[in-house]
């Protein structure tokens, strides 16, 4: 890789050794350099479709960092009826392996601060680094940090699988891993310390934060993770070498590329030449995406990223050691994905809400019975567990409980369970510490992801994290903001200290053994008086009877 000295000029213009230019900002009284669009890899196009990416060979010529990149060919994941989907760049591209760095200015070039990573979520089939949500200035400002946002290849760009070198499978999280490398070889120069790299994600982009934490090809290439509301230890990323192909081939078939049942050279030569923007749509076709989310099983175990499946990795203890990991959930992170199974109206604002008690129960066992598990869902017990206590007609709280149900099953027991095996009783020296988001902080009706009636839904924290009530405060109440400051607190904390700070003058401890038994403190993030505070046994029960059916995927 290339060595690059820091120049600052007097313009608002920056020029790293003659490579980037990029431009200053000010956030709240804090200057930043910025870059936007760092080029980390070669354009995955052509002949380089579906294979591993190739380091990116600069030319010589300066490159301009000053505008959002392009953003990934992406699925919709669900329907864009909010002004929260607003990406930066209105380009979709295959060219799109692109990094953006929001570095505080340095006071000498000696001055290295920590790194924090953000790997967006998705389903790994959509989502990008330019959306507003996800913005890194107020962060790397308030706390102090340089943020960096990465993006990958998605859906069967990213990981379709033919068995052989012309599709190895996973090249998204290989993207993932050349940024995470790059940033090894290059942060300094923008004031980073590469040995003090956090990485952290949500949804799709906690999956990928276990992943990494999994990899022996890129466990290496950071200190620190936070898995936030997912890990990848679900039906979606963990598929044998042999379902995967099956799966792909289903997809081929479906972009007129071959008669699915297995890959030819003629196949893999229409598969190339299809338009990106086809091959993403025959991948959401209904046979692909059969299971309740409506995500297909996606990631391949058995290469030289995954070599085997994630929870069998875990039970060997073949994972990062000497880490700190922070595991994070919502109240509410299944709501958000209900579209699929109840009265879309339910997602419009103001509109009413009327569900009995037994058609709850009867939506909650309809989904149960599409989780793919070895074993059926008990669902007549997944019931018993979500409902009995429930009251006949409280609407909201009917149809909340069945999102909080189907959220714990791919969001929250899977995110807990992967913390608790880091953890592995002490042994592996791994230090692991969680909260539980709780405020349903939202600005105006319709102007928000998720539904009133939803409380605190999946990855609201994140929308915190990045400071996002501070830079469009409109709507959000003078709490809200306070509750976003304390927690870019929180997390720079954690990537400068590899620990959690104090909360009400409360040690936030991390995952401890007491006579023989792992005690997992969490703390609740939350805007009601007296609500945050430090609990055991975050929903143990409701994890025990999830438990059983995630190994079983």
């Amino acid at each position: 890789m290339f060595a690059l000295k820091v120049k600052f000029r007097c313009s608002d213009e920056l020029n790293v050794e003659h490579k980037y230019n990029g431009f200053k900002t000010t956030f709240e009284g804090k200057e930043l350099d910025v870059y936007l669009g760092i080029p980390f890899a070669e354009p995955p196009i052509g002949d380089l479709r579906f294979r591993k990416p190739k380091p990116y060979k600069w030319d010589g010529q300066v490159i301009d960092a000053k505008t959002w990149p392009n953003n990934c060919i992406e699925v919709a994941l669900m329907p864009n009826n909010s002004e929260w989907f607003r990406q930066n760049s209105d380009v979709w591209s295959e060219d799109c392996l692109y990094l953006n760095i929001w570095s505080p200015q340095r006071k000498s070039s000696y001055t290295q601060r920590p790194v924090l990573v953000w790997i967006h979520g998705g389903g790994l089939i959509a989502g990008s680094s330019t959306h507003e949500l996800s913005n890194g200035e107020a962060l790397a400002a308030l706390g102090d940090v340089v943020v960096v946002s990465i993006q990958y290849r998605l859906h069967a760009l990213g990981f379709l699988y033919s068995g052989t070198d012309e599709a190895p499978g996973n090249v998204g999280l290989w993207d993932q891993a050349m940024a995470l490398q790059w940033i090894q070889d290059n942060i300094a120069h923008f004031g980073g310390d590469p040995n003090q790299v956090t990485i952290f994600g949500c949804s799709a982009g906690g999956w990928s934060v276990s992943l990494h934490v999994l990899s022996p090809i890129s466990r290496g290439l950071f200190r620190n993770g936070i898995v936030m509301s997912g890990a990848g230890i679900v039906h979606q990323t963990g598929q044998s070498p042999q379902q995967s192909l099956q799966n792909w081939l289903k997809v081929a078939k479906a972009a007129k590329c071959g008669d699915g049942k297995q890959f030819t050279d003629k196949d893999m030569e229409c598969l190339r030449q299809i338009p990106a923007q086809e091959l993403a749509q025959s991948y959401s076709q209904p046979e692909m995406t059969s299971d309740w989310m409506g995500i297909m099983a996606i990631v391949t175990y058995g290469d030289q990223f995954l070599p085997e499946r994630p929870l069998d990795m875990l039970e060997k203890k073949n994972f990062k050691k000497d880490m700190s990991l922070l595991a994070t959930t919502c109240e509410d992170e299944g709501g958000l994905f209900l579209p699929r199974h109840v009265n879309i109206e339910y997602f419009i604002p103001h509109s009413e809400i009327k569900l009995s008690k037994e058609e709850a129960i009867e939506i909650l066992k309809n989904i149960s019975k599409q989780i793919k598990s070895a074993i059926p869902v008990n669902v007549e017990a997944g019931a018993r567990l979500y409902m009995s206590s429930l009251p006949s007609h409280d609407s909201e709280l009917l149809l909340r409980t069945i999102g909080i149900a189907m959220g714990d099953f791919l969001l929250v027991c899977p995110t807990k369970q992967f913390a608790k095996a880091v953890f592995s009783d002490g042994e592996t020296n791994n230090k692991v510490y969680e909260y539980h988001y709780t405020s349903a902080a939202k600005p105006t009706p319709g102007k928000h992801y998720c539904s009133k009636w939803m409380g605190a839904c999946h990855c609201m924290d994140n929308i915190m994290q990045f400071g996002y009530p501070i830079r469009h405060p409109e709507g959000y109440s003078d709490q809200d903001i306070a509750l976003s400051r304390r927690m870019i607190d929180s997390l720079a904390y954690f990537a400068k200290h590899n620990e959690l700070p104090p909360q009400e003058g409360i040690e936030w401890q991390s995952y401890y053994t007491l006579n023989g038994d792992v005690v997992r403190p969490h703390y609740e993030w939350a805007i009601a008086p007296n609500a945050g505070l430090f609990k055991n046994a975050l929903k143990e029960t409701e994890c025990k009877f999830w438990k059983y059916y995630i190994d079983r995927q």
